[in-house]
């Protein structure tokens, strides 16, 4: 009930409002709640402190019947499978195993021979060739952004004609960050099922253009104001991790206006819990009409798996979510507009709007994307930087970001 995650078997659920929590929530209520008769003032003082930081992160979390809050004693541990059940069917698969398969597919290899081909074979020799980018963007913010504000960056970037690269040596940068892998960078009008295909097989970011044409709609905080404007929403200060309520009108109208201004609000995930189809049905469709490979991207793509899974099963939740947030910055202490994570599946964005910065210059967002080959370095690094700072994974707390400081010292150590 806090963290949507969808639960296939165990659970924790409160005897007293009966409020549902995955294993990994529990974990985080009995943290903050258990009582330790032998705990020393200190450790008393240190958890009331992170109690707090907690709630004013997620007010609700804690919150049970009308002036009381969540125990952990309260909670009671759930299943929806008795043994018997769960063993018989534990048996009945291993059965199935060891019987042959008679509907099995004759072994042909990939149906599509793309797939099986690395983008430098004669198979793939046809492809037209995408230009490749190397950022240098050394006080740009960073943010992920779909309909936000953003800050701009100062560096050169270039683009050069080439055959995809496959993300080997780092290329070096004309600034002091570390050097960036090249990125391979595609017009929408070219980028057909045939030329994604081999690309998307790589694993590494591709980069899109002429997406913004194809919207119907002006994704601009004049529409949201427009349309949108007396909801109330929950903004998060990004560097202090604060909440307010507001109105989206209220926070739209931020946009743009920096005079004065040292913080940097976000409304992330908007809506927060609602699906997007049904909270803004003219926003889903003008989306799914814009985005590229439509048959692997759109939510109801033909290739897309998540379109095939059975209408009484409970499928993960892949949006599309919208993500607003103010200008960022990247230097020594900054916490960006969003943490360090790892998403469940391939994600695609679009940014459909960027204020101009101060000086006039056109916004924009900057990414920082590490290869998945280097997530267990990245997990040392991260180990070793925040030791007992965190719960359980260091990437998936979404607690860290490496700002132009952090960055260097990765680079340096692990060269990453």
């Amino acid at each position: 009930d806090t963290c949507m995650t969808s639960i296939f078997s165990c659970s924790w659920m409160c005897r007293l409002c009966g409020r549902e929590a995955c294993a990994e929530c529990f974990e985080q209520v009995k943290e903050l709640t258990e009582d330790k008769p032998q705990a020393e003032i200190t450790a008393l003082q240190a958890r009331e402190r992170k109690k707090k930081k907690h709630a004013d992160t997620n007010p609700f979390f804690l919150s049970c019947t009308r002036r009381n809050e969540h125990h952990a004693k309260d909670f009671s541990p759930m299943s929806r499978l008795c043994t018997s059940e769960l063993a018989q069917a534990i048996k009945d698969m291993e059965a199935l195993l060891g019987q042959p398969d008679v509907d099995a597919m004759p072994v042909i290899g990939a149906i599509d021979p793309a797939l099986q081909n690395a983008p430098g074979d004669p198979a793939n020799s046809e492809m037209p060739a995408p230009s490749t980018l190397h950022p240098a963007l050394p006080q740009a913010a960073s943010a992920t952004i779909q309909g936000a504000e953003a800050a701009a960056g100062n560096g050169a970037a270039t683009d050069t004609n080439t055959q995809p690269q496959p993300a080997s040596e780092p290329t070096p940068t004309e600034s002091s960050e570390p050097p960036v892998h090249p990125t391979t960078i595609i017009a929408d009008s070219e980028l057909t099922e045939d030329v994604f295909r081999p690309l998307w097989s790589n694993g590494d970011p591709i980069v899109v253009t002429g997406i913004l044409p194809k919207f119907k709609l002006q994704w601009t905080p004049e529409y949201f104001i427009q349309k949108y404007n007396p909801q109330s929403c929950l903004i998060l200060e990004c560097q202090t991790d604060l909440n307010q309520r507001v109105t989206v009108g209220e926070f739209f109208s931020w946009f743009g206006k920096y005079e004065g201004r040292v913080e940097c609000w976000k409304l992330k995930d908007w809506p927060p819990s609602t699906d997007f189809k049904t909270a803004f049905p003219e926003l889903f469709e003008d989306f799914s009409r814009a985005v590229p490979v439509p048959s692997y991207a759109r939510r109801d793509g033909a290739l897309n798996i998540a379109s095939h899974f059975p209408s009484n099963a409970v499928a993960p939740d892949l949006g599309p979510k919208m993500y607003n947030a103010m200008a960022s910055f990247e230097s020594a202490g900054s916490k960006g507009s969003t943490r360090l994570h790892m998403d469940m599946a391939d994600v695609l964005n679009i940014m459909t709007y960027a204020a101009s910065t101060p000086d006039g210059k056109p916004g924009s967002a900057v990414w920082d994307l590490f290869r998945a080959c280097d997530a267990d370095k990245l997990r040392t690094f991260l180990r070793g930087k925040f030791k007992g700072s965190y719960q359980h994974d260091p990437i998936h707390s979404q607690q860290f970001y490496l700002d132009s400081t952090l960055r260097k010292e990765l680079f340096d150590m692990y060269g990453i």
